[in-house]
């Protein structure tokens, strides 16, 4: 029978946690990333504290939001023009880009 182990030290900190206190990888042989959610958390903070990481954040708002904004406009655009009034619906948000 395979050996499981439900616990297992973060690579971070060193401190022997639950499988459930590490994030998904379904990369990794156990399903698990090596270090814990603190430790992920606490990089994921001081990363977006730097200029580059403010900068990667915004971005990555900016792309969601427009992503968003185009989901809108397609499901809204199959409706008929009486529940595309009755949502005041005047016409797509989003923009395409021009190439």
């Amino acid at each position: 029978m395979a050996n499981i182990r439900f616990e297992r030290p973060c690579s971070v900190c060193g401190v022997v946690k639950s499988l459930a206190d590490f994030p998904r990888n379904r990369s990794r042989v156990d399903g698990h990333a090596a270090d814990c959610k603190d430790c992920s958390a606490r990089r994921l903070r001081e990363y977006r504290a730097t200029p580059r990481g403010q900068v990667a954040t915004r971005e990555s708002r900016r792309r969601s939001a427009e992503r968003a904004a185009q989901a809108y406009d397609e499901a809204v655009a199959k409706l008929s023009p009486a529940e595309q009034e009755a949502l005041g619906w005047t016409g797509p948000r989003y923009a395409a880009p021009t190439p």
